[in-house]
Order: structure tokens, then sequence, then C-alpha cells
């Protein structure tokens, strides 16, 4: 048999991107098929062979068959329903036929209507066999959504399913070749229904509410779907932002959710990459006024997703950070000030705050004290017993904040201080309350390695605020108006005003902070001191007393141990 020239090409025309070999001489050429792919929502199979001769040509010719290969789905279907089912026409538990080439368009009738669809059975494993997914009947590049193919799931594994959406129409293209296969691929199967598009993540999802919450898209009860590349902008226009995971479930080290302060997906701005099913241990803080917050999956194995809540920082009244939904309880007091000692039962009153949108606001329920008989036509409230100062307190913690009036919490306005006040304070960090109480104070000598700092946040006093190195050399009776304190040496004198920023204690374990007032009220406000004590290790310049002292006044009360400067103090056991 011979052939004098004959092309074969793909497709109904001699398009010379199409032919699929030229052939003459007397050896038999090898089976030509057409490709396995598609391009066009109606593409098919077609061969064209085109044979030519010359005026001298004696040869005999040539003589080829063909046979068209069984499929189990061809052509373009075109399905409108809400919901239904797709198949690649194979028998379950079957190998599907070579030579497909089929696709399924899925259209919402609705606007705002996307599509979710989910295999039940997925195993498209021959050569050149996939199944992809479009966006758009274009089948371009630039709708593509995604490609699945070598794999099979595992039915016994409730996770291990291929889930894909779009947030219109939704095309699914299959094909597969004509060589044989040994892998008995199976094909597929899946439900399909339509959805709310504004479920499905888009590219890109901007915040700018100061709390919120949001999640992958899916339903909680629901897997997430494969090709998913989305991203979370947190731009509230104000920081700090913290970021809490509320329900974290996807394939681990494959399907990950990372979080970064800014606004910028980089290594150095970058606080995390999350995934698997357990929730990060720690909350996530951006200093920045936004975050971002990115997730990607691949073709198979989805989870539950993921739920995200935030909120940027409110600034409560003792300048502590809470954020959204967290309380705080407000001391406020009457316009007027009594007189020291002067009674009745209701001066004060609690009032609970809320962290909301970033700013703290007055709670529905309040907790107070007052009753509406307690104030006078003029909105003031009546003279009561309130002690501003104790007679003495004792202070042992290597760090804190004292104030004129004990009850006064820190942000809120304070009221003038009382007349007729005689206080003291004695700051003796690492001491003990009871030593204190029963006067071993008495005894402790000099240290000439100890060093107290104290930094004055406010001052408004005519009545001057005195500090004393705290070296008693006879005994204390507390409570004694005769005798208290007994101190050592004056350090500053007397602070009247904003006369002084900060103070350093040197050669003393101890502190006597002494306060006294005339008969007559007087229109300062009074004061705020912070204290921390300094190791004896530490040698500090004053602007570094000063930051210690400031930081102290900034953290929570009563720590145990002395946060700068280590070694630690190591006080004297007493008592």
């Amino acid at each position: 048999m011979f052939i004098a020239s004959g092309q074969v090409y793909t497709g109904n025309t001699e398009d010379e991107d199409n032919l699929l070999g030229t052939f003459s001489g007397t050896s038999l050429p090898a089976a030509v098929e057409t490709p396995s792919f598609i391009d066009s929502v109606d593409s098919s199979h077609e061969m064209l062979v085109v044979f030519s001769t010359s005026s001298s040509t004696t040869d005999t010719g040539f003589e080829a068959e063909y046979q068209q290969a069984e499929r189990s789905c061809s052509g373009s279907t075109t399905l409108g329903s809400t919901n239904g089912v797709i198949s690649d026409g194979s028998i379950a538990s079957y190998a599907y036929t070579r030579g497909n080439a089929c696709t399924w368009i899925i259209s919402p009738a609705g606007s705002g209507q996307g599509v979710r669809l989910e295999f039940s059975r997925f195993s498209v494993r021959g050569p050149g066999d996939k199944v992809q997914f479009y966006s758009s009947s274009a089948l371009s590049s630039e709708s593509l959504i995604g490609s699945a193919s070598g794999f099979e799931t595992m039915v016994w594994d409730s996770d291990d399913k291929v889930v894909v959406q779009s947030p219109g129409q939704l095309v699914l293209a299959f094909t597969s070749g004509l060589q044989p296969e040994s892998s008995w691929s199976t094909g597929f199967e899946g439900e399909y229904q339509i959805i709310d598009s504004s479920k499905i993540c888009s590219s890109l999802t901007t915040f700018t509410a100061k709390a919120g919450n949001f999640s992958d898209g899916s339903v909680p009860a629901d897997l997430y779907p494969g090709f998913v590349s989305c991203s979370w902008l947190i731009s509230p226009g104000q920081g700090p932002i913290r970021l809490e995971f509320r329900r974290l479930d996807t394939e681990r080290d494959q399907d990950i959710v990372s979080v970064y302060q800014g606004s910028t997906a980089t290594n150095s701005n970058l606080l995390g990459n999350f995934s698997g099913s357990n929730l990060p241990s720690d909350l996530l803080m951006s200093e920045m006024s936004s975050m971002l917050v990115t997730f990607s999956s691949d073709a198979r194995k989805s989870g539950l997703g993921f739920e995200i809540t935030y909120s940027v920082a409110c600034t409560a009244s003792d300048g502590r950070f809470l954020f959204e939904g967290d309380s705080f309880e407000t001391t406020l007091y009457g316009t007027s000030r009594p007189p020291f000692g002067q009674t009745c039962d209701t001066y004060s009153y609690e009032k609970l705050q809320v962290c909301s949108n970033g700013a703290m606001v007055d709670s529905m329920s309040l907790s107070s004290s007052y009753t509406a008989s307690a104030s006078s036509s003029n909105g003031a409230y009546e003279s009561c017993e309130a002690a501003q100062c104790p007679e003495q307190s004792i202070h042992v913690a290597y760090e804190g904040v004292l104030y004129d009036n004990m009850l006064f919490v820190p942000g809120t306005d304070p009221p003038q201080y009382q007349s007729g006040l005689d206080c003291s304070w004695l700051v003796w960090p690492g001491g003990s309350v009871t030593s204190a109480v029963s006067g071993v104070r008495r005894s402790l000598p000099g240290d000439t390695h100890a060093q107290i700092a104290l930094f004055v946040k406010r001052l408004d006093a005519v009545d001057p605020v005195a500090v004393y190195k705290a070296a008693p050399s006879s005994g204390v009776t507390l409570g004694s108006a005769t005798n208290m304190p007994v101190r050592g040496d004056l350090v500053t004198g007397a602070m009247t005003q904003s006369s002084y920023s900060s103070v350093l204690v040197e050669g003393s374990p101890a502190v006597e902070i002494e306060f006294v007032t005339g008969s007559t009220v007087d229109p300062g406000t009074g004061w705020e001191i912070a204290y921390s004590a300094v190791a004896s290790a530490c040698s500090l310049k004053r602007r570094e007393y000063e930051s210690l002292a400031h930081r102290a006044a900034r953290r929570r009360s009563d720590p145990t141990t002395p946060r700068l400067c280590r070694p630690a103090l190591n006080p004297r056991p007493v008592g």
C-alpha cells in the first residue's frame, strides 16, 4: 500500500496549527487520533484527511480505517435548576470511556447568585484526563477557577472531597484522552446548588468598622471550596487591633490562613501562618492601624473553614487597653467635696463602662450606690463621709501608683482634694505589711545600694507633698496622730503644683510620702505618683529612672518582682 502525499488535520479546515501529520512512501504510519482538549463549550472531535497526487503518480494509493471511541458523555449541557446532579456519565465503580470532551454550564437565574458544587466521588487519573472549572462559558485563562486531575478522593474520608464555588456562572469541562489507561478511573459525580454569592469570598474584602467578624465564606456546617485565594483587609483607621480565631478547621500545612500587621503581605509583617484544627493559643495584636488576612486552598481535602473576630483598642480610665466587649467599673463623685469627717451614704457611685467600637461607653446597667434623693436641685451631691486618704497605708509591691484620693480612678475628672487631711504612705518594696504594722521597720538601717524611682504623674496642690527616706530610729504605733510616721531625712522638701516631675531616692529601702492639708478647701485636684523599686545592681541616669517609674505607672498594680534592671531586689528578711 502506498501513499503519494497525505495530510491529516484535527478539525474541519486545513489549518497548519491543527496538522496532525504528513504521510507518504510505503511504510505504514502509527495510528493518528484527535487530541483530547476543550477550547470552547461546543468542542467536538473531527478529523480532516487531504490526499494529493502528481500527474506522474503510478502507485496503488492508500486505505485507512477510522473509529469513534465510545464516550460516557459528549457535547455541552446547560443546567438551569436551583439544584441538581452532574456526572461524567459512567456507571459508578466502572471506568469511564476514553475520548470524552464534555461541558456542563450552570447558570443562576437571578443576580447576586452563585453556584456551589460538591463531589461525592472523584476519580480522574488517566493520561491527559482532567476536569477544569471556569466562571464563564468563554473558557479563558482569566475565567479559570482551577483544574483537578491525577487523584482519587477517598470515600471513607468525609473531608476528602472536591468542592468548587463560583460567584456567578460555573462551567465544568471534562476531557479524557484516547490512549488506554490502567488506573481504572471511575469518573465523578457531584451535586450543585444555587447560593447567595455574597457568601463567597472575593479577591479582597475591606473592613473599616472598629469591630467585627468574618469567615472564609462557607456555611459553618459545610466544607469550604477548593481553589480559593482570598484576602481581608481590616482598616478601621486606628490601632492597636486585636484579632482572635473563633473557629479553625483547614487542611493542615496545605490550606493556610496567614495574618499580617499592616496592609501588605510581607515577611516582615507576618504575625503567623495557621492551619489544621487547633486554635492559636495567643491572641494576635497589630500595633499598626490595619491588619491583613489571606487564605488559599488547593483542589481537595477541605475543612469547615475559619471564623475571625477583631476589634480596635479602647483606653480605659486607668490607661489600660481594653477590647470589644471588655468592661471597666469607674468610680465617680458628686460635684461637691465635703470636709473630711462629714457623713452620708450616697456620695460616690460606680459606673460600668464597656468597650464598644473603639470607645468606652456607659453600660445600660449601672452598678450604683446613689439615689435620686441624694442630690440637690442643682445636681450637687450631699456631703458625706468619703475617706480621701488613709492615716497611713503600706505598699510592699515592687511598683505601683499612689493617689491623694484612695478612691480616685485614673482617667476620670479628679475632684478637689479635702481639707483637714494628715495622711502618709509607706513604700517598702519587698517588705512585709505585718512587720511594718508591728513596728519592726523602726530598726531598718540605711542601705546605700537601695533605690526607689518616683514619677510624678499629676501634681496640683497648694498644700505640700513631702517625700522622706524611711529610716526610723524609734518605735511607731500606727494610728497614733502624735507619733506617726517616724521617718528619716527629708528628700524633696515640699512639692506643690508642678514643681517636680521625678525623684530618685537612694540609700534607703523604703520611703514615706506625707500629705497634710489646711482647714479650708483649696482649689487643687491633688496628686498622682508612680513608684518602682530599682535593683541594687543598677546605676541609673535621670532619664532612665524617669522611664522606669513612668512604665510602672502604665502597668498593672502589685507586681511581685521588679520588671526592669535585673537582678531583682533582694530585700532583707524582716519581722
